[in-house]
């Protein structure tokens, strides 16, 4: 029987080096397989003859990274497997998890950047941006385990993806999980062009109460117990308050965006890149 493992991008830097300890300790569901890109640029024409051929360094280097992968393993808390690939890492993981037909991308964050760098984007955030199996972006990961999950729904609901994930997150015998829907102002817009303070007021909590109903409706169906959490406003930004609200260790969201064909979406672009804490991206139902 297939069993779908879970890869785990190691670059050995402390970020991915923790994911990989939070990994095997938490997520026990799946073969769990430890994987670096080797990637060596080649050299300027002016260095020729200063450096060993290309193709000699990347034989050297896939040969220490196994070896130091195995070392990495032996200190884990369950058994890994070793994936050496060649290329660089926004290219190659992505892609060896869609081999492998993996269950769930794990990649570390060196947490957050300035100036230009920022605006380039991380490692991470480009392996994100390729990836389309679940992916979860690993920054400052709670050392026992998920107590708050916070899980993201539109209107298109729950996806079958969450619905797995949200067992497998909240093993931590008090966790609690929080469901958050964010309604767009523009629903409200119409009362509020000449409109009281006291009729904009209403409309809101009316929005609310009929987007609370609606979630709870959800909720029974998908059978989970929850706590409702109902917003009005820009859903990026309601998203990281609601987490900020419920000191969440773990935002749940899906993720589509038919119109460019990408499995990254703008929403969860913007959460990955503006969390406090880790990040868990599935596909949307929507996206199939």
């Amino acid at each position: 029987m297939h069993v779908q493992p879970i890869v785990v991008g190691v670059d050995f830097a402390e970020p991915s080096l923790a994911a990989a300890r939070w990994t095997a300790r938490h997520l026990l569901d799946g073969k769990l397989v430890l994987a670096h890109s080797v990637w060596v640029p080649d050299p300027p024409p002016f260095l020729s003859g200063y450096y060993p051929p290309t193709a000699t360094l990347i034989e050297d280097a896939t040969r220490g990274t196994k070896e130091r992968l195995r070392e990495l393993a032996a200190t884990l808390e369950r058994p890994a497997e070793a994936a050496v690939t060649v290329g660089r890492p926004e290219d190659t993981l992505p892609a060896l998890a869609e081999e492998m037909d993996a269950r769930l991308l794990v990649i570390g964050s060196h947490g957050p950047r300035s100036g230009v760098w920022k605006l380039l984007g991380s490692t991470a955030e480009r392996i994100a941006r390729r990836s389309r199996r679940p992916l979860l972006l690993a920054r400052n990961l709670p050392e026992d385990g998920m107590r708050v999950v916070l899980v993201a729904v539109d209107d298109s609901g729950f996806s079958p993806a969450m619905l797995e994930w949200i067992p497998a997150m909240t093993r931590h015998d008090r966790a609690r999980v929080v469901v958050v829907h964010v309604i767009s102002p523009m629903l409200a817009g119409f009362v509020k062009v000449a409109a009281s303070s006291s009729e904009i007021t209403a409309a809101d909590r009316q929005l609310r109460q009929h987007g609370e109903a609606w979630l709870r409706g959800e909720i029974e169906q998908a059978g989970i117990s929850a706590v409702l959490d109902v917003a009005v406003g820009d859903v990026c930004f309601e998203l990281l308050r609601a987490a900020s609200r419920h000191a969440a260790d773990l935002i749940i969201l899906g993720s589509h965006d038919p119109r460019r064909g990408r499995f990254l979406g703008s929403t969860a672009e913007f959460v990955l890149r503006q969390g406090p804490g880790p990040v868990l991206v599935t596909r949307a139902s929507a996206a199939g």
